[in-house]
């Protein structure tokens, strides 16, 4: 991971930044060519919006610090500033490295959100069974259709009545299943819940996608936004 402040951190030696922010991107690309968008897309898309910060805040400096008042042109009624070349040599280097970085931020966001929208496609999700008045907690049931396997998640979200931006889901997986003709994803849900205690009559969606995706980087990220939409839906 690339720390926040990993542009003014350290130094500001250009030629360092540039291997330490491409070593970084180059590992994003590496992920997205393996389908796997988390935690790159997520991070990438922070770098970029910390980036566009510090360069708003650097661009508000160079207007209100970094002139001095050098003169004072009586007849004309005005004020000569000048700029404060000291601090222009400072912070130099990093209009550089800001410069270098955003475009480069932004095609890898592109990339990212490209392969997202392409895996968004494949995922659907549909609850199993009646959605009880409790689903702050509940189970998925991840099917992967070509491998004829079931993966179980238990689920738990902060605040269903947030805005869908804010809330989080944590999913712990818990066991996998065999799917077959005599073992069908309701048999699944059956055999599971049989032994399951933490909660009695749990939330079960389902989640299906016959593409071939990453669970952890990319179907379970996916997975968890769209079923936040099902959350939010009334019973």
């Amino acid at each position: 991971m690339l720390s926040r402040n990993w542009i003014t951190e350290h130094t500001l030696d250009f030629e360092y930044k540039q291997y330490q922010f491409l070593s970084y991107i180059n590992k994003a690309k590496s992920n997205f060519r393996n389908k796997k968008i988390q935690p790159f897309l997520s991070e990438i898309t922070m770098h970029l919006d910390d980036l566009m910060k510090l360069k708003n805040e650097r661009q508000r400096l160079k207007t209100e610090v970094n002139f001095f008042l050098s003169g004072v042109d009586l007849k004309e009624a005005k004020l000569h500033y000048a700029a404060n070349k000291e601090e222009e040599m400072i912070l130099e280097p990093i209009d550089k490295i800001l410069d270098f970085t955003e475009p480069i931020l932004k095609s890898t966001i592109e990339i990212g959100k490209e392969i997202k929208q392409k895996a968004e496609q494949t995922i659907h999700v549909y609850s199993l069974g009646i959605v009880p008045l409790y689903k702050e907690e509940g189970i998925i049931i991840l099917d992967l259709q070509r491998k004829n396997k079931v993966f179980i998640f238990e689920y738990a979200i902060d605040n269903i009545s947030s805005f869908a931006s804010h809330i989080t889901v944590k999913t712990t997986f818990i066991q996998s299943y065999i799917l077959s003709v005599s073992n069908t994803i309701y048999s699944v849900k059956l055999d599971f819940l049989r032994n399951y205690r933490k909660i009695p009559v749990p939330a079960t969606f389902v989640v299906e996608s016959d593409g071939a995706y990453p669970i952890k980087e990319t179907l379970l990220p996916i997975a968890t936004q769209k079923l936040i939409t099902e959350l939010s839906k009334p019973n």
